[in-house]
């Protein structure tokens, strides 16, 4: 691994297993140290909103990007993120959480769509690409993971990584209690 390796990248190669001693050296007792570390858990409040627009997303029936098991999907990223609020008001179209990565130029939003587990990317527009418009049935339902998403991708090399990590850590099992060996 290079020396300007991000935090991001850090953790990428730790998940593929293209790892080396660049995760002690940066002092990281844990996978989710290490992953708090690439995100803001909330907007700074002296900052003003930029706006975002959708680029992807995960959901159990996506047929690009997929959540092989919600339950555990869920918990694990309540664990890792420990966000400072969370809304479980509207179990049938509602938003759970939201992260950011640390930047802030890249948005995660956790919620559920139709009692399913989906999570949503968005990005700065200057970030995003849009090959074709998206079509009337993906604008109807509304589900993030399918391939007529209308092509918007975030382009940007930090932005996809970061987006890549969330993707990948969302279904890679991790130890949350070593003591008992509590894996999900």
């Amino acid at each position: 691994m290079k020396n300007n390796t991000t935090h991001t990248e850090t953790l990428l190669n730790y998940i593929k297993g293209d790892f080396d001693d660049a995760w002690f050296e940066e002092n990281f007792s844990s996978v989710q140290d290490l992953f708090k570390s690439c995100i803001a858990r909330e907007w700074p409040k002296e900052r003003e909103h930029a706006t975002m627009l959708t680029c992807g997303g995960l959901s159990t029936h996506g047929e690009t990007e997929k959540i092989d098991d919600p339950v555990k999907s869920l918990y694990r990223l309540l664990h890792l993120v420990e966000p400072p609020k969370t809304y479980f008001d509207d179990c049938y179209k509602g938003e759970i959480f939201r992260f950011y990565s640390a930047d802030f130029r890249c948005l995660v939003v956790v919620e559920f769509w139709k009692h399913e587990l989906a999570i949503r990317f968005y990005c700065l527009r200057e970030m995003l690409s849009i090959k074709k418009p998206a079509p009337a049935m993906h604008l109807r339902y509304n589900l993030p993971g399918f391939k007529n998403d209308g092509d918007r991708r975030c382009v940007d090399e930090q932005g996809a990584q970061f987006f890549e990590m969330v993707t990948i850590i969302t279904n890679h099992e991790c130890c949350l209690y070593g003591g008992n060996n509590f894996i999900v």
